[in-house]
C-alpha cells in the first residue's frame, strides 16, 4: 500500500516546477499537477494532502484561495504557497491562513518543507499559546486577521483571570482588533504576566450566531443531531422542546460535562454552546468534546442561546438555521455526490468519518470506500443503508490488521485521511451489517490497532520574559503604525488606531 502524502501542484509558469517533483519523489511524496484554470474541480478531483500554489497560481492566490474556501470540500484541504519571501506575502499568507515555502534556488530544500508540510499540515495541532510579549503580539494580529474557520482566543493572567473570546470567519479587522482591546483591557491594568491560547476548530468546524448571522430555512433542522450545552434547565428545556418540534433530535450536556455519554449515542452533527459559558466551565467542556474520538467531529455553533428565545417573539429558529446550514454544507455535498453513484474523492476533514459514512449510506447505494493515512489504511463497504463490512491495516506491520469494529476504531483515531469512494456492484466484505449510528457506538469501546491522533491536554507554560503587560496596548499601536506605513490597507483600516484609543 502506498502511504506516500498525495501533494497537488496547482499553476503553471513555474521553472522548477520538474525539479521540485523530482525531488519530491526522492522525499517520499507523491506529486501530482494541474492548471490554475479550475481550482475547485483540480482540488475535487485529487482530494491531496496539501494543495501548493506556484506560478500564476501563486501570483494570483487572492483569486483563488476564496474560491477554495467557499466548497464545503475543499476547504478543509490544507493550501501552501511558493512563492518568494517579502512582508507582503507573509502578511497575504497569514491573512489566508495558508502556510508559505519561500521560493529559493534550492530545489531539494523547497520539496523538503512541502513534504514535510503534507505530512504535518492535515493533522497540525489545534491549540497554541505562549507569553504575550513583542514577539508574540505580532502573532495576535495576525490571528485576528485570519480568514479562517474560527477559534477561541484566549488571554490569562498568570493564576488569575482571562478574557476569552470567538474569532469568527471574514470579521471585520477593526471590529476584531477593538473587541480584543475591551477584552484584554481588565487584564492589562495589572502587573501580571500574560499567556495567550488559541484552540481552533480542529476536527470539527467552528461558527459565531450573531446579529450579522442570516435567517434560512428552518427545514434544515429535520432530523439534525444537535448537542446542547446548557446549564440553565429553563433555558436549556425550552431551546431544547422547541427544536424538537422542528424535528432535530436533541441531546443536553452541561458545562461540567454532565450528559456527554448520552451526547455519544446521539453521535451529533453540531454542538450548540452558549457563549457565556466561553468564560467559564464551558470551555473546558468543548476541549473535552474536542479530546474524544466520538464527539471530535462535531462542528461547534457558538450563540447567545437566550436570544433564540426571545420574550415576545417567537423562537428564533430561522436563524439558527442559517448558522447550521454552512455548518452542514459538506454533509450535503457528500450526499449529492453518492447519488450520482460515481467514483470521486473527498477529504476525510470535511465533515468526520461517520458523517461521510450516514451520507453515503443514505444514498441506498453500493460503496467501496478506502480512507487512506499514513499510519493506517481503511476499507470499508457500505450497502443497502449499511456498513456491511471493514478492514484496518496499520502502515508497516500488517499483523495488526483489524476488522469489524476494530478497524472503524481506527478511523476514528486518526484525525485526516484521503478517502476514495468507488461504486460497486456487491460488497466486498460483510463482516458488520450494522447502521453506521450503531457501528460508531460500538467502534468507540474498541481499542484502535493505532495511537490515537488528539490535541494535548494542556498548553504551553508561557516563556519567560514576556513584555510588561502594562505595556502590551502600547505595543498594540506600534504594530498597528507599522501596518500602516506599509500602506497594508487591506489589513488595517483609517479607523483601527482610533478603535485603539477609544477602547483604551
Amino acid at each position: 500500500m502506498d502511504d506516500r502524502p498525495t501533494l497537488l501542484m496547482l499553476g503553471s509558469g513555474e521553472p522548477m516546477r520538474a525539479a521540485l517533483e523530482e525531488a519530491l519523489v526522492r522525499y517520499a511524496a507523491l506529486p501530482e499537477a494541474a492548471d490554475a484554470d479550475s481550482p475547485v474541480a483540480s482540488v475535487l478531483a485529487a482530494a491531496p494532502d496539501l494543495v501548493v500554489l506556484l506560478g500564476d497560481a501563486a501570483r494570483a492566490h487572492a483569486t483563488i484561495l476564496p474560491k477554495l474556501a467557499s466548497n464545503a470540500l475543499t476547504a478543509s484541504v490544507p493550501v501552501a504557497l511558493l512563492s518568494p519571501e517579502g512582508l507582503d506575502v507573509r502578511l497575504s499568507a497569514a491573512r489566508f491562513g495558508v502556510a508559505l515555502v519561500p521560493r529559493t534556488a534550492s530545489a531539494d530544500e523547497m520539496a523538503r518543507q512541502m513534504a514535510q508540510l503534507a505530512r504535518e499540515m492535515p493533522e497540525r495541532p489545534t491549540q497554541s499559546g505562549g507569553a504575550v510579549g513583542e514577539g508574540t503580539l505580532e502573532e495576535l494580529l495576525d490571528i485576528l486577521r485570519r480568514e479562517l474557520q474560527g477559534g477561541i482566543l484566549s488571554v490569562s493572567q498568570e493564576g488569575g483571570r482571562a478574557a476569552r473570546f470567538v474569532l469568527r470567519p471574514g470579521r471585520n479587522v477593526e471590529v476584531a482588533i477593538r473587541d480584543f482591546v475591551k477584552r484584554i483591557k481588565p487584564l492589562v491594568k495589572e502587573s501580571k504576566p500574560l499567556h495567550y491560547e488559541l484552540d481552533d476548530p480542529g476536527t470539527g468546524k467552528l461558527a459565531v450566531l450573531d446579529d450579522d448571522s442570516d435567517d434560512g430555512d428552518r427545514a434544515i433542522l429535520v432530523g439534525r443531531r444537535i448537542l446542547l450545552v446548557e446549564d440553565d434547565a429553563a433555558t436549556a428545556d425550552a431551546l431544547a422542546q422547541e427544536l424538537r418540534g422542528q424535528g432535530a433530535i436533541v441531546a443536553v450536556a452541561t458545562s461540567q460535562g454532565g450528559g456527554l455519554d448520552r451526547a455519544r449515542a446521539l453521535d451529533p452533527e453540531v454542538v450548540l454552546v452558549d457563549e457565556a459559558a466561553l468564560d467559564g466551565e464551558g470551555f473546558a467542556v468543548l476541549r473535552t468534546i474536542r479530546r474524544d474520538l466520538s464527539l471530535r467531529w462535531a462542528s461547534i455553533l457558538v450563540a447567545r442561546l437566550r436570544d433564540l428565545l426571545p420574550a415576545e417573539t417567537a423562537p428564533r429558529m430561522d436563524r439558527l438555521a442559517g448558522s447550521l446550514a454552512p455548518l452542514l454544507a459538506p454533509d450535503r455535498e457528500i450526499a449529492e455526490l453518492a447519488k450520482k453513484n460515481q467514483r470521486f474523492e473527498a477529504r476525510m476533514e470535511t465533515c468526520g468519518p461517520s458523517r461521510l459514512l450516514r451520507a453515503l449510506a443514505a444514498s441506498g447505494n453500493t460503496f467501496h470506500v478506502t480512507a487512506r493515512h499514513p499510519r493506517v489504511v481503511v476499507e470499508l463497504d457500505v450497502a443497502e443503508g449499511l456498513v456491511a463490512g471493514a478492514d484496518a491495516t496499520p502502515m508497516g506491520d500488517a499483523s495488526r490488521r483489524a476488522s469489524g469494529t476494530a478497524a472503524v476504531a481506527a478511523m476514528l483515531a486518526v484525525g485526516s485521511a484521503r478517502v476514495t469512494v468507488e461504486p460497486r456492484e456487491a460488497p466486498k466484505s460483510a463482516n458488520l451489517l450494522m447502521p453506521v449510528g450503531d457501528l460508531f457506538m460500538a467502534a468507540a469501546k474498541e481499542s484502535p490497532p493505532i495511537r490515537p491522533s488528539l490535541p494535548p491536554l494542556a498548553s504551553q507554560a508561557p516563556a519567560a520574559g514576556s513584555l510588561p503587560p502594562p505595556a502590551l496596548l502600547g505595543e498594540l499601536r506600534r504594530v498597528l503604525d507599522q501596518l500602516k506605513e506599509q500602506g497594508l490597507a487591506d489589513l488595517t483600516g483609517e479607523h483601527d488606531l482610533a478603535a485603539v484609543e477609544a477602547a483604551v
